[in-house]
């Protein structure tokens, strides 16, 4: 079993003994409950044809074995023939069955790297390096083409985490982690399915977290665009800056004064967490998950404080320019004028695409609250 330390896989490959388990769309439960978690699914292009041969050759032996059995049936029976129908292009309807399975199933086939180095095998097959690690050299040949393939796949794609899935022991090892670690890319390795759910399931909890810092790390290089939209669209409550109401009870600072007279300056200091909302209560457009952040923001401002008894009136300031000025207070000696400065978080509602595939991102913000 694989380390148990958090991380979010970004995809998750196949290798070709993982072919062999696979059965047509819905048929297949554990493919269909991993695609509830992760449904960037792929297989190097390679892993497909080596399954494919290694389906054809078992075939042919077993077509031989069938022929053989034939001819000691027709001696014993002393038959003058037996016709068995196998098409003449069976290799052909393999090699679609396979690949319409691949593909029935929801798992993506990626094609070999074009610049791939040629050098760089032959050095792994010198060094007896993984995969290159028993004297069959066909076999290590083919595994270190699927290694690299999945190496240049999370490379071009910016996939820095993944998983595995292969029984391989040339493959699932520790100095293939090591080789990608090299490079900054983090694999995990499961020999099945099974065994991936119910990692994911495990830490499922753990994985929405790490999907919400992935879209905080996102929200955070778009702050600008974010603060301006606030600025320009936001409204903020009396109540909410100087912390009465239902905002004293989130257990906010409250502020030190009783009368709001004027907001002197707002500004955006930073995102402060990330929230997913459910795509049933709040469905998105196609590829997008619908959330909510919040950010905090510094406010400056002035204001009256009682001396002896308490008013709560209530107004909305727009955040920006000059409707911060409320009114014009009377100032008599129950009154003292006073400049504070208090922290205060507001919640904008938002769609956020982080495309696994294209590596395409896009924030479309909605409301404010």
């Amino acid at each position: 079993m694989t380390s148990t330390k958090l991380f979010f896989p970004q995809a998750i490959y196949f290798d070709t003994n993982a072919i062999w388990s696979l059965h047509s769309g819905n048929n297949n439960i554990e493919i269909s409950k991993l695609k509830t978690t992760i449904s960037n699914l792929l297989i190097p292009e390679v892993a497909v044809k080596e399954h494919v041969h290694q389906f054809f050759r078992e075939l042919k032996e077993d077509i031989q074995k069938l022929e053989n059995l034939v001819e000691r049936i027709k001696k014993k029976l002393q038959l003058g023939s037996i016709t068995i129908d196998i098409p003449v292009d069976y290799f052909d309807s393999i090699n679609k069955r396979k690949r319409h399975l691949v593909e029935d199933v929801g798992i993506k086939t990626i094609p070999m790297p074009q610049q791939l180095e040629i050098g760089e095998i032959i050095d792994l097959a010198l060094k007896r390096n993984a995969p290159f690690v028993h004297k069959d050299s066909d076999k290590g040949f083919l595994d270190s083409l699927i290694v690299l393939t999945i190496h240049r796949n999370m490379l071009e794609f910016g996939y820095e985490k993944a998983i595995i899935i292969s029984n391989d022991d040339d493959i699932n090892n520790e100095e293939i982690k090591r080789k990608f670690k090299e490079h900054n890319l983090e694999i995990q390795f499961f020999r099945n399915v099974r065994e991936v759910n119910q990692f994911l399931n495990e830490r499922g909890y753990n994985l929405v977290r790490a999907y919400e810092e992935s879209i905080k790390k996102y929200l955070d290089e778009k702050s600008s665009e974010i603060f301006k939209y606030i600025l320009e669209n936001g409204e903020i409550s009396e109540e909410q800056i100087l912390g009465r109401g239902i905002w004293g009870l989130d257990g906010e600072e409250r502020a030190d004064i009783d009368i709001l007279s004027e907001i002197n300056s707002i500004k955006p200091l930073k995102v402060v967490s990330v929230y997913l909302r459910s795509s049933k209560e709040d469905p998105p457009p196609e590829g997008f998950q619908s959330c909510t952040f919040s950010v905090e923001l510094e406010i400056d401002f002035s204001g009256l404080k009682y001396r002896d008894t308490f008013l709560q009136p209530l107004a909305y300031y727009s955040i920006s320019g000059p409707e911060y000025i409320k009114r014009n207070i009377e100032i008599d000696d129950s009154l003292i004028r006073k400049t504070s400065k208090i922290n205060r978080q507001v919640f904008v509602d938002c769609y956020v695409k982080l495309d696994e595939n294209t590596n395409e991102r896009e924030l479309i913000l909605r409301k404010i609250h």
